[in-house]
């Protein structure tokens, strides 16, 4: 869903988004890149978010607190570095900011995967394991998802 409907359509639609909100041109010209940036590579985020909320959902809130801890820190570090620049990187003013958030979840991703493989988690993924949608469990999730979403959200 990131890589294929996300990105495109974040980039796609990032300036209607920013006439939504009536942003000044000048917050559009900064913005802009921001936005499209924080869309297009995602990924990061929306792995740490599922990874999250699969070892919550099985009892270890300890993980991705540590993981949610890690990117907030690698975030400012490289937030630093990449908006006003740093011996030979060049500044990126905004752009650097969504520069810096794209990495610290890269990183988190690359480590919430490895964990994943390495058995050390509740949740666990194999080599050998079929990589193969279960549509009999996503219509059951979907099925009782949906109803209780649609009640929670009134």
């Amino acid at each position: 869903m990131a890589c294929f409907i996300l990105a495109p359509l974040g980039y796609w639609l990032s300036p209607w988004l920013l006439d939504l909100v009536k942003a000044a041109p000048e917050v559009k010209a900064e913005a802009l890149p921001f936005l499209r940036t924080m869309l297009v590579f995602s990924v990061g985020m929306l792995t740490y978010f599922m990874l999250g909320g699969a070892l919550r959902a099985a009892g270890d809130a300890r993980t991705p607190l540590r993981i949610g801890v890690l990117i907030t820190v690698l975030t400012v570090i490289f937030n630093v570095i990449l908006i006003r620049g740093f011996g030979p990187i060049p500044a990126f003013g905004t752009l650097g900011a969504a520069l810096g958030s794209v990495m610290a979840n890269a990183v988190a991703m690359a480590i919430g995967v490895w964990l994943l493989f390495s058995g050390q988690l509740v949740v666990r993924f194999s080599r050998g394991m079929s990589w193969r949608p279960d549509w009999a469990i996503i219509r059951s999730l979907f099925r009782f998802g949906l109803p209780t979403g649609f009640q929670v959200s009134r």
